[in-house]
């Protein structure tokens, strides 16, 4: 995450390194303090993570010494995310209830009365006969067989639309870094400077 967070926020000198100094080229010497707040892709990183929150308090000081600043500091960096369906599996959850209710009631009707087998059946059907979504429809076919279409409904809103059967949980992580630079005080001709002080 750091690492993928560096190659967006830090090894661009126009994002971080140029928010740090324009907030060091507009305070006096002595200590100067920022901040950030942002969300950023994480995907690649790791397929439970998304845009993924970081932000950061930045702590420094700066001493200007001619056409020069010489600044330093830390950033106490918090990183937040939760492992919520990174497949889209909410959408095809509610897309397979009403196909999966509806394939039930219809095999129940044509005279199929093993939840196993009906199992089997809307899984193999559906393209994916693996025990999660055999299970899946399992529960429901009992349900069904019962003669309790409502209660297999209900079951839905106890399963974790995120990624069946499991519970979603939160990440965090939080690290330090420091940094030292010397930039040029006048930012139009500095390679360390914000899109919009470069104009």
């Amino acid at each position: 995450m750091a690492n993928q967070f560096r190659a967006i926020a830090i090894d661009n000198p126009h994002r971080l390194p140029g928010q740090i100094a324009t907030k060091a080229r507009t305070t006096k010497d002595g200590s100067f303090g920022d901040g950030f707040d942002n969300y950023y892709p994480m995907k690649n990183v790791s397929y439970s993570l998304g845009n993924s929150s970081i932000r950061g308090e930045i702590h420094g000081t700066r001493r200007q010494k001619g056409p020069m600043i010489d600044l330093s500091g830390s950033i106490d960096f918090t990183f937040e995310d939760m492992f919520r369906d990174p497949f889209e599996l909410e959408d095809r959850i509610l897309t397979y209830d009403n196909m999966i209710g509806d394939r039930i009631v219809k095999l129940i009707a044509s005279g199929l009365e093993d939840a196993s087998e009906i199992a089997a059946e809307i899984s193999q059907t559906l393209g994916n006969p693996g025990p999660s979504l055999y299970n899946y429809v399992f529960a429901m076919a009992v349900s069904a067989l019962n003669d309790s279409r409502n209660r297999s409904r209900a079951l839905l809103s106890y399963i974790p639309v995120e990624v069946p059967f499991s519970s979603p949980y939160g990440i965090t992580e939080i690290w330090e870094a420091t940094f030292s630079a010397r930039i040029l005080a006048d930012a139009s001709t500095s390679r360390y400077a914000e899109a919009k002080d470069r104009q």
